[in-house]
């Protein structure tokens, strides 16, 4: 779109730089020659702009299918992993049942000896392969109860904020793992209540195309289990009426099990 203004106001000021010297060109033929220029080069000028644009955004949705088809090839062969992982598990089961039957038929000590270390191996083996604990993270405001190592973080989903003369409402909060297990490559969406505005670009994450104007993302390579990444902080504009609004996340990562819905808190705002 600028582009374009300033070509045409570049054209504009040829122009108006002709119009000024029009009597040093007292031919007909320099006066032509001259528009003729300025008009073929503005046309040109909008050709090439047209088609870098055209380009531009053909590459754009190129990449955007290229991103996307990596994400659901990245999906389905999670899912399929979960899945085989199951099955393989289930047949693990019935061998060691097996196992455990023909140790009752074993007509010797030294064979039932032989057939229960080869149960004992197949029932470690299997803990071994089944999935593990999962990661999970948790919307809080800021500050919130932070106990001794062992005992459970206390959220802080509900909180009374004053709201500022410029119309916002101030909010600080956290992105905590809670679990024993580190979350790793997570993609976290911050959320605002459908009818509210960001003030200002919350520091750290982007929006992204295709996002809500109510969403922005952040990309957190690694948080270690039982801490919190940072405080972030939101300036928020609720609407006129409000008493009060909703911020929280939604979040996915390699490690973390797939939240069920957002982890959020309410904003009671004090007029």
């Amino acid at each position: 779109m600028w582009n374009y203004v300033f070509l045409i106001a570049t054209a504009f000021l040829a122009l108006l730089s002709l119009a000024k010297d029009w009597k040093a060109h007292e031919s007909h033929w320099r006066r032509g020659s001259v528009i003729a220029l300025i008009v073929a080069l503005g046309i040109s000028g909008a050709i090439k702009i047209h088609y870098t644009s055209r380009r531009a955004a053909e590459q754009h949705a190129h990449d955007e299918s290229e991103i996307t088809g990596l994400k659901i090839a990245v999906q389905t062969a999670n899912s399929n992993q979960e899945g085989n992982t199951k099955q393989f598990l289930g047949a693990f089961g019935k061998l060691s049942k097996e196992v455990g039957y023909l140790k009752t038929q074993a007509t010797t000590e030294k064979l039932q000896s032989k057939l229960a270390g080869v149960q004992a191996e197949l029932e470690k083996t299997q803990k071994a392969l089944a999935p593990g604990p999962k990661a999970e993270l948790n919307f809080t405001f800021d500050p919130f109860v932070n106990p001794p190592p062992g005992q459970p973080v206390g959220l802080v989903t509900a909180k009374s904020l004053p709201l500022n003369p410029d119309g916002n409402v101030h909010v600080e909060y956290d992105v905590v793992n809670n679990t024993d297990v580190d979350a790793v490559d997570a993609e976290i969406n911050l959320q605002i209540c459908g009818e509210c505005k960001f003030a200002k670009e919350p520091e750290g994450f982007s929006k992204l195309p295709g996002l809500p104007d109510t969403e922005r993302y952040l990309y957190l390579p690694h948080l270690l289990a039982r801490t919190k990444f940072m405080t972030f902080s939101v300036d928020v504009m609720p609407p006129a009426s409000a008493e009060g609004f909703f911020v929280g996340i939604i979040y996915r990562c390699h490690t973390c099990a797939v939240p069920p819905h957002a982890s959020s808190g309410i904003v009671h705002v004090l007029r």
